[in-house]
């Protein structure tokens, strides 16, 4: 008789009543994380999966991709990128990065400093039916140490509610306002009664208000946005966003001013056990970990702790499996099968060129709203 089996039995000579016997011991698992690992990946691995990712149309600049894989498939994927120059919340934690009295020179090499060691993780995204099962978190640490630099960031609202970043062993700052939370309220507060965040309630009222009252709203809401906004004003957009921004419909405007006054995402950092040798004629730090490792790899030490090479052996099932992986290739590349429906283009992108387009061409008028005709 099995344990479970003793522990619920049944006397049917009696009562026929149950008793149930309590393992303080006992715990879940997810045997299938036996026949899991990760090992970098590219691009196609990211394709397979962004239409499950809600940032699905864009990548971070500089983008390298890791996957982790299951019996030959990817099942998910993680999206390093170049680290921004500037953010208050690194400021918070690495003081000594906070731009000041600085020369020109010193300036030049903290940026040096930040693009050698450190990256953020953009994008991680795991299949829908692998997830609740501990592999997040996992991945994410194991990636973080074989991607081999010496800090890994990530910026995540989700974070306050989903802590797999914290379980990989991500510490995290204290929140911070943006700097135009208390005008993002004002300016929203000043045309409607709706909770600033509940944009269906905002639009409501807006399409209730008189013709002429709608015309000032969306003018101020749009003039608002490009003061405060140093995305419109930086990059390649910076030589058409204004006229562009003067195209967007009033539901977007909210929105971007929404992101840009209401958000804010943690900031957490990672500070890398297995940091790699960086040798300036190569595009990523030289690792010390093999290129694939298992998914468990994570249980044999503590997230900040370097990886037990030497017990990589004992992990349960990890020598049949890499046996395994050779014999049937399981770390090809990833092909998108015929007619796979990738995640659709940036819509509001295309847009935007669109309109910048048809305003050049004299095909729609510029509103004239933020900035004047060229």
């Amino acid at each position: 008789m099995t344990e479970l089996e003793q522990a619920l039995r049944h006397d049917g000579e009696q009562d026929g009543a149950w008793e149930l016997r309590r393992f303080p011991h006992a715990r879940a698992a997810f045997p299938l994380l036996q026949e899991m690992w990760v090992e970098r990946g590219d691009r196609a691995d990211w394709d397979l999966l962004a239409g499950l990712h809600y940032k699905m149309h864009t990548t971070p600049v500089g983008a390298k991709y890791w996957r982790v894989r299951f019996r030959g498939e990817t099942i998910g994927v993680c999206v390093f990128g170049m680290s921004r120059p500037l953010l208050k919340e690194r400021h918070a934690v690495f003081p000594k990065l906070t731009p000041g009295q600085d020369t020109q020179i010193s300036n030049i090499h903290r940026y040096r400093h930040i693009n050698d060691n450190y990256r953020v993780i953009g994008r991680l995204v795991v299949d829908t039916m692998f997830r609740s099962g501990g592999i997040a978190y996992r991945f994410a640490n194991l990636a973080s140490r074989q991607f081999g630099f010496e800090v890994l960031e990530i910026q995540s609202s989700m974070s306050k509610y989903n802590f797999f970043a914290q379980k990989a062993g991500f510490s995290f700052a204290k929140p911070i306002r943006s700097v135009h939370y208390d005008k993002g309220l004002n300016i929203l507060r000043r045309y409607f009664a709706a909770h600033p965040g509940d944009q269906e309630a905002l639009m409501e009222e807006y399409h209730a208000m008189p013709k002429a009252l709608r015309a000032k709203v969306e003018r101020d809401l749009k003039a608002f946005y490009w003061d405060h906004s140093p995305l419109e004003k930086t990059g390649s957009r910076r030589h058409y966003s204004g006229r562009v921004v003067d195209n967007w419909s009033v539901r977007r405007t909210i929105s971007k001013i929404q992101g840009l006054c209401l958000a804010s995402p943690l900031y957490g950092f990672y500070r890398n056990p297995d940091a790699g040798v960086r040798v300036p004629s190569q595009e990523l730090p030289t690792s010390k970990l093999p290129p694939r490792l298992p998914l468990l790899a994570f249980d044999l030490q503590a997230p900040g702790e370097p990886l037990r090479l030497d017990l990589l052996d004992s992990v349960p099932g990890w020598p049949d499996l890499a046996a395994e992986i050779e014999r049937q290739n399981w770390s090809a590349p990833t092909i998108l099968p015929a007619g796979f429906a990738q995640a659709e283009a940036d819509e509001e992108e295309e847009q935007d060129l669109a309109d910048l387009k048809a305003i050049e061409a004299g095909e729609i008028s510029h509103k004239l709203l933020i900035v004047p005709a060229a």
